[in-house]
């Protein structure tokens, strides 16, 4: 038998406990439309205490590594988007550790390899190999997401940043390599394409998700199309709708961190963007499509708080 070996002066870190949940809370969920899912970008955050976290100080450490569980019983957050794998992709392992924490009824949508969406990397001056390649996608990013995460992974998303077509001839020839890069993803997941800039947003784009029945990611974002707009992409085939509610009120991300932080507060509601996200949804849910929406902080200054209001928001909208 091995003994524990205990280092002194060294206690381990307190398990991450969740917030208690209130009456209110618990009538949102019971009356939550079946198929909607909704959650953060990300779960570590320590100014959630006292919202998702009990009301202690947890370090974001220890929250990223220890917190996905509470996070989890959060009443109203039945889903969440990994945003490190845009970064760095993850192993099945790693992905297996989070299935571990949730229910069976909890859902995660994975943020893609940047090195499948990005035509040249930042500061490097050679084209990226790894652009739009579907064998690296199946291998990196889709293989080991469906192997760990099993029947919880909702959707792969695919995030194209703002960015030069180095190396291709305009978008004639991306829609070519996107139509070959989607058409070679394995089936059975449920991809979707997030864009960043609204030109990618033509009539080639709309043929080349009817022919894949491939979805399109309604992207939040001050550089893209109001949700309702992009609407006419994420209708145009039958399946699961995906939203990212990325930022609001035409602010860039390192402003609206600085004045959102420690994102424990509503401090911009954006009422009519949640109206229309709403509606989305209940249009969505209304022909039993699963409908995924992942909430960033820059939003409105508190991803759970926004979260509680579209809930509500979308009841509304399915009583009306």
């Amino acid at each position: 038998m091995s003994e524990t070996i205990s280092l002194p002066g060294f206690e381990p870190p307190a398990p991450v406990a969740p917030a208690p949940t209130d009456v209110a809370l618990q009538a949102l969920q019971a009356q939550r439309p079946n198929g909607l899912f909704v959650g953060t970008s990300s779960w570590s955050f320590p100014g959630w205490a006292g919202l998702v976290y009990a009301d202690t100080v947890y370090r974001q450490t220890q929250l990223a590594q220890h917190g996905l569980a509470a996070y989890a019983s959060h009443p109203l957050l039945n889903a969440v988007s990994i945003d490190r794998t845009f970064y760095r992709s993850m192993d099945a392992v790693d992905y297996a550790a989070y299935r571990e924490d949730v229910p069976e009824t909890f859902r995660f949508v994975v943020k893609a390899d940047q090195l499948c969406t990005t035509t040249r990397l930042r500061g490097a001056e050679q084209l990226n190999p790894h652009f739009l390649d579907a064998d690296f996608a199946r291998q990196r990013v889709v293989g080991p997401a469906l192997d760990g995460l099993g029947t919880t992974l909702g959707a792969i998303v695919f995030q194209f940043p703002p960015q030069a077509l180095h190396g291709l001839n305009g978008l004639e020839q991306l829609f070519a390599r996107l139509d070959e890069f989607v058409g070679a993803l394995p089936l059975g997941p449920t991809y979707a394409l997030e864009f960043r800039d609204s030109q990618w947003l033509t009539d080639d784009y709309l043929t080349l998700l009817k022919k894949h029945k491939i979805r399109h990611c309604i992207c939040v974002h001050p550089r893209m199309p109001r949700p309702r707009a992009q609407w006419r992409y994420a209708g145009a085939v039958k399946g699961p709708t995906i939203v990212r509610w990325n930022l609001g009120h035409g602010l860039d991300y390192e402003l609206a961190k600085s004045r959102y932080a420690p994102f424990n507060k509503m401090l911009e509601p954006d009422k009519a963007t949640r109206r229309e996200i709403a509606q989305i949804c209940a249009r969505s849910l209304a022909f039993a499509q699963p409908t995924f929406v992942t909430i960033n902080n820059k939003a409105e200054g508190c991803a759970p708080l926004s979260a509680r209001a579209l809930v509500d928001a979308v009841i509304a909208v399915e009583s009306t």
